[in-house]
């Protein structure tokens, strides 16, 4: 209390308080009612309100001063009452409702103003109101479980936020005040007999409740159990009779009443470190049993073999079902940690507590040992002797030694946790911190919906944190409920939304935000949340609307600058996409004119603003003014490489030669090694492409300036022609055979289509390999010569370097000898047995004469031999998938993979979006007939280019936040264009071929291995036995595949914490079981052809897709595509033959409408009456030279007729016999007689045709296919 109080009034007159009121405005406002011993009332009032409060002052002295009473709330509010009811306030219009609460009520026993308005009024009848503004949570909590009679006295503080004083009936009190004053608040308590319960902040929600229930004395008893119980088991039963009877640490989960017995319980080491040991013993220290009891059973029983040898290396461990180990973390682990966590920070709060039970037993005993005489060296039990530590010294000890003790075992615990379900970066006190996140938003939630079930706002942030959980369908079911109830509520509409967008159905998320605007048209949140799927869906119009009404709002006037500028900047880039390039530039204009002052120097968002404009107006043809433009800002920009360029393009567009060939030359000198330079140059410099000599000393002079430039000596071999490109070729090939560079060839090869410079290349090599050259020093004409250059070792790299060169030379298709090819290469090996690449080299070698064993091989021999190069290993995983060494393939790559990715090598390549392997991996399985596994890879490459189309949605705000426009412009322009992607296209096409497949064959569906495709045209005797070799090879790999898949399978968790589902159809069952192939089909092939017209695969295998639907329109427009492209593919004869005689074939006519565009299109290939067997042989006959079109007429007679089969599968024979025919003529001669079930002796005869011409070919190795 202050003193001048004190010294007025006097400690020894005052027996009991009746009011108390100060206040810290003014200089402090004091307002006392005390009883002396006497039983007489007194008042007492300092100076400064007598002075500040005259009014207030005089009613009361009318009322009696003695019988009144007074509280005072912040900024000089109060309220002042007497015991019949009548009262005075002095308060503002913002305590309108507090007024109105007191007219409605008399008797006030305690009145509390606090800050923000908050207010309590307390009757003598025990009933009470309240509104705490949502400024004191803990005290909120509390309130919500008590009832009329429960509240004694109830004083929130108005100054601070947070902090009240709460006493209860039972003569409990409840306070949160300064850690600094809780002491001695506490003492004050207890000296009255007050229990009471201090919460500070490092207490949950849940230390502030204090239910009814709390006031039962088997409270904490039942508390405990009841959440130990739901930790594991039921195990805790025992914790609790091994602690205490009464409360003792329940505590940590609810204020219980807390009587000094309980808290010498409670502050006793023992009982607190028996807790923790049973507790950690029955979750951490068991924890590989307790993941073992969530394992599976085994498939397989138990094979007595496994126990004939000795196992050396330790099995893998069986991996757990990531649903059982989500729900081992959510309700077994964690509940576990946080109790105990909950128990350590309680009884840390205890080991401050002034208050040692002991304290007199100790000091008792330190006066009697004080006086005891004791020699430790010949005492070995003096220490008995020695003054005992303070309990709460060794609780203190034991929490600070337990809490690191804490730490070792979750590190460890999570550690085996993870080992089982699957590793993850999410380290444990993050996971954990996110579950208690989870678990304090449902719990807020559940309590709002417990007094209020049909709260739909509640109910929709409710099924948003079970999204967020991964329990989709619970959260759309429970969202559907809250839009039932509060139909007109913006939150349950937009968190429709969210929920819509989570599942990417991006339409119906676009309906829920808009009808969510409809309610509520002012929310930023939902309007940028449209914007960004707007953008998504390339709604360019509606994308510039909802950033229009962004910026028209009126919280948009009180945004920053950086976000100001991405409000208008989005609006222009938004208007630029969508074609109205001069209002994109008044845009950008228009802000740049609301800036009361000029960006900084530095100011990167700037920089970028300013060139997208100048983008935009040279995209609008303006140039003259898109330079005077760029020559304002260029002193200013920060990105000057980009200006420059920008500049030199403008000058050149402009005829402003001089100007742009000064910047193209500055250009040179900060990048002489960038073609596109050179080429400005020469159009700045007025030389014609065709006039060599200007054009080369151009390049000699940037040569001699930079003579390790390789560009510039480059460059004129691409226009020299003759003795000039024979002059130039000869110093250039010798430098670089000189030096060794590998990628010689690489570089050179461009040149290879003119053969004149192909012959001079070889014949310049050729003469290095013989020695009929004049050597150049350093591969220059200058006559020095070099010490070290005439060095055996340097002559060695130079033959090594020729023998190489040409080994390469004679493998590539416009120069090929393989013959040759291998026999040089084997010299240069032979040199140098340890170079990496020569062994790459011989393995090409054998891929282009056939023998794909020997080349797997041979790149293995090349990848053992430098193991760290992840380009080499890559390689070699790929030669081995054309071997159909998939798994060996899978462990290769696993070499450079995540080992504890969930899924394995495949898995972590699958997480990495490795689609070149998936392509691979796809395609060898498709050869052996895996159909399944072959859609598998094939969906999994479509799948990762929907995720890169969906990963553009975090660049359309990140890109406006940092400010890299011109970046994500061309992110999206990319992005519209993503399935024109070469990979992309050849998983389609194979993708669809194994759907026509199924369609013309479904039987292939039930054949794992691919069988069927052989047994045609085998006898019945073969057919069965092949059959049941197919059958127990089948059941051989399932097994294999099965014990594959658990050894492989992990858990939930990936690295970015987000849950993962178990595949469960790894071996694409499900997908080559379709009953519609077709219809599947089309989900490859709609952007197939939408985005790569110019495929003439795709359209080829577009109308296989389309006559088998009998989409005869369609299938016509895929063939004049592909009559567009090449109208002499051999394809387009068979294909146009097939629909011709499908039309001819139909039971109806077409409709007119239909019949008019067949004989308006469809005449220009074959004329309406045409004979089709005929016009086939005609084909035949002008095209008998090339195998591929001898294939296609075949194919074209065999669907016209199919009595001719037998000539046909003769004739497919004999195309190997053709001198152009190539070894892919021959391979896709044998798919034929497989796609037309051939008979078996037709198929031999024609492996052992094609074995004799193509002997390294390993296709044609084996008897059967």
């Amino acid at each position: 209390m202050p003193d001048d109080l004190w010294t007025a009034v006097g400690t020894d007159k005052i027996q009991k308080i009746l009011c108390l009121a100060m206040s810290d405005y003014s200089d402090g406002e004091i307002f006392l009612v005390y009883e002396d011993s006497n039983g007489t009332k007194w008042s007492w009032t300092n100076t400064t309100m007598k002075n500040a409060s005259k009014s207030l002052v005089a009613d009361m002295e009318a009322q009696g001063e003695t019988q009144c009473r007074m509280v005072f709330g912040p900024d000089g509010k109060y309220c002042a009452w007497k015991a019949n009811g009548n009262w005075t306030r002095s308060l503002t219009e913002d305590y309108k409702d507090v007024g109105e609460t007191m007219d409605q009520m008399s008797a006030l026993a305690v009145v509390s103003l606090g800050v923000d308005c908050a207010y309590f009024f307390l009757k003598k009848d025990g009933k009470f109101w309240y509104n705490l503004r949502g400024n004191y949570d803990a005290l909120q909590e509390i309130m919500v479980d008590l009832r009329a009679g429960d509240i004694e006295f109830l004083a929130i503080n108005p100054f601070r936020v947070g902090e009240f004083f709460l006493l209860l009936a039972n003569n409990t009190a409840v306070f949160q005040v300064p850690l600094a004053h809780r002491s001695q608040l506490e003492d004050a308590l207890a000296k009255h007999g007050i229990s009471c319960r201090a919460l500070t902040s490092q207490q949950t929600e849940d230390s502030a409740s204090v239910p009814e229930r709390a006031r039962s004395r088997g409270f904490a008893k039942g508390l405990l159990r009841s959440v130990a119980g739901n930790t594991f088991g039921g195990v805790i039963s025992g914790v609790a009779s091994a602690l205490f009877g009464a409360a003792s640490c329940a505590v940590m989960i609810a204020p219980t009443l807390i009587t000094p017995v309980e808290k010498a319980k409670i502050s006793s080491p023992c009982l607190v470190a028996d807790f923790l040991r049973l507790s950690r013993a029955t979750i951490d220290d068991s924890i590989i049993q307790n993941l073992n009891a969530l394992v599976t059973p085994a498939r397989a029983g138990f094979d007595p073999s496994s126990t004939a040898e000795r196992q050396i290396q330790p099995t893998r461990k069986r991996p757990i079902d990531s649903e059982a180990c989500q729900s081992f973390k959510e309700n077994v682990l964690f509940q576990s940690w946080q109790t105990r966590s909950d128990v350590l920070n309680y009884c840390a709060g205890v080991a401050l507590d002034p208050e040692d039970p002991d304290l007199v037993s100790r000091q008792v005993e330190s006066a009697k040992e004080r006086e005891r005489v004791v020699d430790e060296r010949l005492d070995p039990y003096s220490g008995r002797f020695f003054p005992r530590e303070a309990r709460t010294e060794s609780l203190a000890n034991l929490i600070r030694n337990e809490r690191g003790v804490e730490g070792i075992i979750r590190i460890r615990s999570w550690g085996l946790v993870n080992e089982r379900c699957g590793d993850t970066a999410v380290g444990w006190e993050e996971a954990l911190n996110r579950w208690r996140a989870s678990q304090e938003s449902l719990k807020s939630a559940n309590q709002i919906l417990n007094k209020s079930p049909s709260h739909g706002d509640t109910q929709a942030m409710k099924a948003l944190i079970i999204n967020a959980q991964g329990n989709t369908d619970e959260a759309f079911a429970l969202c559907k409920i809250a839009l039932k109830n509060a139909m007109k509520s913006h939150v349950c509409w937009h968190v429709y939304g969210l929920l819509w967008r989570c599942i990417k159905n991006y339409e119906e998320a676009i309906k829920a935000y808009k009808f969510a605007l409809k309610l509520e048209p002012d929310s930023q949140q939902i309007l940028r949340d449209l914007a960004l799927l707007q953008m998504q869906m390339r709604d360019y119009q509606g994308y510039i609307q909802s950033r229009r009404i962004i910026l028209q709002t009126k919280s948009a006037l009180r945004q920053n600058n950086s976000t100001l500028r991405q409000n208008w900047t989005a609006l222009a880039m938004a208007q630029h996409l969508a074609g109205d390039l001069y209002d994109a530039e008044r845009t950008l204009t228009t802000f740049e004119e609301t800036l009361r002052s000029a960006p900084s120097k530095s100011d990167n968002e700037h920089s970028e603003a300013v060139l997208y404009k100048n983008t935009i107006i040279a995209e609008m043809g303006e140039t003259e003014r898109a330079l005077d433009h760029l020559e304002a800002v260029f002193k200013n920009n920060l990105d000057r490489t980009a200006v420059m360029e920008m500049r030199a393009q403008y000058l050149l567009q402009l005829d402003r030669k001089q100007e742009a060939e000064k910047t193209y030359r500055a250009l040179l000198d900060r990048n002489p090694n960038y073609g596109a330079y050179y080429e400005g140059l020469r159009k700045a410099m007025a030389i014609a492409e065709s006039d060599t000599k200007p054009l080369r000393l151009l390049y000699d002079e940037y040569a001699r300036k930079d003579p390790r430039c390789d560009i510039a000596k480059r460059a004129p071999l691409d226009f020299l022609q003759g003795d000039e490109f024979r002059a130039a070729a000869d110093p250039y090939l010798q430098q670089m055979l000189h030096k060794g560079i590998p990628s010689t060839f690489a570089n050179i090869k461009a040149l290879y289509p003119d053969s004149s410079k192909r012959d001079t290349i070889q014949k310049l090599v050729e003469g290095y390999l013989t020695g009929k050259h004049t050597p150049l020093a350093n591969g220059t004409s200058d006559k020095q010569v070099n010490g070290d250059e005439t060095t055996e070792k340097k002559k060695s790299t130079f033959d090594v370097s020729v023998l190489y060169f040409l080994a390469q030379h004679y493998n590539y298709h416009v120069s090929r000898d393989l013959e040759k090819s291998m026999d040089l290469i084997d010299r240069a090996i032979e040199a140098q047995p340890e170079e990496v690449n020569f062994h790459m080299t011989k393995a090409r070698i054998w891929k282009h004469l056939g023998n794909s064993q020997k080349a797997s091989e041979t790149m293995e021999k090349a990848r053992s031999l430098d193991e760290r190069d992840r380009y080499i290993n890559t390689k070699a995983a790929k030669y081995q998938l054309r071997n159909h060494e998939n798994e060996a393939a899978v462990a290769t790559m696993g070499k450079f993979t995540r080992k504890e990715a969930i899924g394995g090598p495949l898995g972590d390549l699958i997480d990495m979006q490795c689609i070149w392997y998936l392509t691979e991996d796809g395609e060898a399985y498709m050869r052996q007939g895996r159909l399944g596994l072959a859609l598998k890879r094939f969906t999994a490459v479509h799948d990762i280019f929907e995720i890169w189309q969906e990963d553009q949605f975090d660049f359309h705000t990140f890109s406006l936040r940092k400010g890299q426009i011109r970046a994500y412009v061309d992110m999206i322009k990319w992005q519209d264009h993503l399935r024109e992607h070469p990979y992309f296209s050849r998983a389609a096409i194979f993708a669809v071929k194994i759907y026509i497949r199924l369609f013309d064959n479904p039987q292939l569906a039930n054949d794992s291995n691919g069988m069927n495709g052989s047994l045609d045209g085998m006898d019945s005797s073969e057919r069965k036995k092949a059959q049941r070799k197919a059958r127990k090879a089948q059941e051989k790999q399932e097994q294999i595949d099965a014990e594959k898949a658990d050894a492989k399978k992990t858990a939930s968790v990936g690295a970015d914490g987000e849950i993962k589902k178990e595949d469960k159809d790894s071996k694409g069952t499900k997908l080559v079981t379709t009953t519609e192939p077709l219809v599947d089909a089309m989900k490859f092939l709609t952007p197939l052809l939408e985005f790569s017209p110019k495929n003439i695969e795709a359209q080829l295998i577009g109308f296989e897709v389309f006559l088998r639907r009998e989409k005869y329109l369609l299938a016509l427009r895929c063939l004049l595509a592909a009559r567009a492209i090449d109208p002499f593919h051999p394809s387009i004869h068979v294909q146009s033959i097939r629909l011709a005689h499908a039309l001819k074939l139909l039971p109806e006519p077409p409709s007119p409408k239909v019949a008019e565009i067949f004989e308006t299109e469809f005449s220009s290939l074959i004329a309406p009456d045409a004979d089709l067997m005929k016009l086939n042989s005609e084909f035949l006959a002008n095209n008998s030279e090339s195998a591929a079109h001898v294939q296609a007429s075949l194919c074209a007679r065999q669907a016209l007729d199919a009595k001719t089969a037998d000539d046909n599968q003769k004739d497919v024979i004999r195309t190997l016999a053709l001198p152009s025919v190539s070894l892919e003529d021959a391979v896709r001669g044998l798919d034929l007689l497989r796609d037309w079930k051939a008979q078996s002796r037709y198929r031999t005869d024609y492996i052992a045709a094609a074995h004799e011409r193509w002997p390294e070919a390993t296709v044609f190795m084996n008897k059967q296919e």
